[in-house]
This record gives structure tokens, C-alpha cells and sequence, in this order.
């Protein structure tokens, strides 16, 4: 099968702490500021978490609306954070991988979020990557991580 990959990146300085911005990225901390993951009315780890490291192990997964499968494919504690995802939509089974990177810097952190999306070429195709991809991701991706930059320089007062 004949695919597309689209990428999307957005930066953005945090004043924060690495493990603060950290802590952020578990799965079931997401909804906190994606959005889009906090209307799922469904969460639950699939594999065994048994302490808070175990949320950020390598094949660790979990799933969100039912639908969307999240599995942890990079680790590196305090720095990157990637995960797999499979999500079943109007359009058929989605592949996407989310990067989220964390740069120390002299007064925070520089944070990173690389969304991959990875689209089978068909009937649909078109009108995924002009109208989904292109336009609402990437509003998507600049909310979710202003969002995140105001709840954790919020905390820091």
C-alpha cells in the first residue's frame, strides 16, 4: 500500500523544570492538555502500571475512546518521550507518531512536539491531508502546547 507521511512541528519555551514538563507526558496525563483527549470518556493503561516509572517504559500502552491505541515506542527519562498511536476514524485505521522532546535551557525548557502522521493513499486521502492534516492539526498541536505551557508556569508560582 501506497502511503503519505505528513510531519508537524511546533516549539515552545516553558519556564519549567524538565520533570515537571516530564510527569505532563504519561499517558494518563494527556487529557489534562490535549484538548482533544480530554473528551474521551474512556482511558485505560493495557499493559501493567505498577509504579509511575512504569508509565513511561518502552511498549507500554494505553487506549483512549475506545478507538485509539497509544504505545510507547522511544524512552529517554527527562529529555523524549514517542509514542505510536492507531486511531479507527470515519477515514479507516490511522498510524500517527508523536514526539515530544525536552531541552533544558538557562531559565526552563525548550519543548518540542513532532506529530507524525502517516496516511494511506486512497479515496480520502486528498481530503485528509488538506483538511484534517494541514488545517486542524496544526491549530491542534499550537493550542495543545500553549495549553501545557500555561498550566505548568501557572504551577510554578
Amino acid at each position: 500500500m501506497i502511503r503519505t507521511t505528513v510531519t508537524i512541528a511546533k516549539s515552545v519555551a516553558i519556564k519549567t523544570t524538565p520533570e515537571k514538563v516530564w510527569e505532563m507526558l504519561a499517558a494518563d496525563r494527556l487529557m489534562e492538555w490535549q484538548p482533544y483527549m480530554a473528551r474521551s470518556e474512556t482511558f485505560e493503561y493495557l499493559t501493567p502500571v505498577e509504579s509511575d516509572e512504569d508509565k513511561y517504559k518502552v511498549g507500554t500502552t494505553a487506549l483512549f475512546f475506545d478507538t485509539c491505541h497509544h504505545e510507547i515506542i522511544q524512552s529517554e527519562k527527562f529529555r523524549k518521550l514517542v509514542y505510536r498511536k492507531f486511531e479507527l476514524t470515519f477515514l479507516g485505521m490511522l498510524e500517527f507518531q508523536t514526539a515530544f522532546k525536552i531541552n533544558p535551557t538557562e531559565d526552563g525548557v525548550r519543548f518540542s512536539y513532532i506529530a507524525r502522521f502517516i496516511i494511506p493513499k486512497g479515496i480520502k486521502h486528498h481530503l485528509y491531508i488538506n483538511v484534517f492534516t494541514k488545517r486542524w492539526m496544526e491549530s491542534q498541536i499550537a493550542k495543545e502546547t500553549k495549553e501545557l505551557k500555561m498550566l505548568l508556569e501557572r504551577a510554578e508560582l
